[in-house]
């Protein structure tokens, strides 16, 4: 893969006309644009994920023990998740046996 080519025609040749050439963005080299998008996108969707995870872990570390108790969980399962010994997944899994 050929970066410096396709940045190259993007920026344009020594004219005062910039010019850009499509023929190589479409090319083979600018395959690393799609592949730089769906790195990006994991990315975004991990981070998502890790906010989601930790908004769940504040909500339950501010529940009160009956409310607790209501949902099947107890004061040792919220002090292993606030030590980080468990997830959320772990204790919905447990949850739900």
């Amino acid at each position: 893969m050929n970066i410096f080519r396709v940045v190259a025609s993007a920026v344009g040749s020594t004219n005062s006309e910039p010019k850009f050439n499509y023929h190589l963005a479409s090319d083979s080299d600018a395959g690393f644009i799609k592949i730089f998008k769906a790195a990006a996108k994991t990315r975004i969707e991990r981070y998502k994920a890790q906010v989601q995870e930790q908004k769940g872990t504040v909500q339950v570390l501010q529940m009160s023990d009956s409310m607790l108790k209501d949902i099947g969980l107890t004061q040792s399962d919220r002090d292993s998740l606030k030590a980080g010994l468990t997830s959320l997944e772990e204790l919905n899994a447990q949850r739900e046996t």
